[in-house]
C-alpha cells in the first residue's frame, strides 16, 4: 500500500466510524428509510467494514517479512479464503480462523511451498513443510476433513518416508495398511 493509499484508508476509517456513530443515534425506522435495512444490519455491516479497514491499515504499517510473507503469498494465490482474509494470523475466532478448503487448492498451495523451498536450496524447507503439514493435520482434528482426506492430500506431495521423518509415522502406516 502506498502512502497515498494508506492516507485514503485512514480517511475511510474515520468516515466509517463517524457513520457508525450517526447510525447508532438513529432508530430502526430511520435506518429502514435511509438504508433499506434494519439498524442492526447496518451496524453489523459498518463494523465489518471498520474491521477490514483497520486490518488493511495494520498490514500496511506492519508488513510481513520472511517466511510469513512467503506463506501468505502462496496461500493467497491458491486459497480464496486467505486472499479475502489477507493474512494467516490467528484471530481466536472460529469463523475467521477455520474455513473450508478444496483438496486441489490445498495441494496447489503445498506444491508451491515445496517448490519455493526447493528453489531456496532447501534452507528451512523442513520447518516450512512441517508447519504446513501441521495445518493439514489440524483439519482432521477439527472435523473439517477426515483423516483419509488429510493423508491422501499429504501423500500427493510427500513420500511416506518424508511424512514419517516429520513425525507422522503412525498416521502414515495406518493409512498405508488400510488403503494401500
Amino acid at each position: 500500500m502506498t502512502k497515498k493509499e494508506l492516507k485514503s484508508a485512514q480517511e475511510k476509517l474515520e468516515m466509517l466510524r463517524n457513520g457508525k456513530a450517526a447510525t447508532e443515534k438513529m432508530n430502526d425506522a430511520e435506518c429502514l428509510e435511509l438504508y433499506g435495512i434494519s439498524k442492526a444490519q447496518v451496524l453489523k455491516n459498518v463494523n465489518s467494514a471498520i474491521t477490514r479497514t483497520e486490518q488493511d491499515i495494520y498490514r500496511a504499517e506492519h508488513p510481513l517479512t520472511g517466511i510469513d510473507r512467503k506463506l501468505t503469498e502462496i496461500a493467497s494465490k491458491h486459497l480464496i479464503a486467505v486472499a479475502e482474509r489477507g493474512d494467516l494470523e490467528t484471530r481466536h475466532s472460529g469463523a475467521e480462523d477455520f474455513f473450508e478448503v478444496s483438496v486441489w487448492d490445498l495441494k496447489a498451495a503445498l506444491e508451491s511451498a515445496y517448490r519455493a523451498g526447493c528453489r531456496k536450496g532447501g534452507h528451512n524447507m523442513h520447518s516450512q513443510m512441517q508447519a504446513l503439514t501441521n495445518v493439514i493435520f489440524s483439519l482432521s482434528e477439527t472435523g473439517v476433513w477426515s483423516e483419509r482426506q488429510v493423508m491422501e492430500t499429504l501423500l500427493e506431495v510427500f513420500e511416506p518416508s518424508e511424512l514419517q521423518k516429520m513425525g507422522y509415522g503412525e498416521q502414515t502406516e495406518a493409512y498405508m495398511d488400510e488403503y494401500c
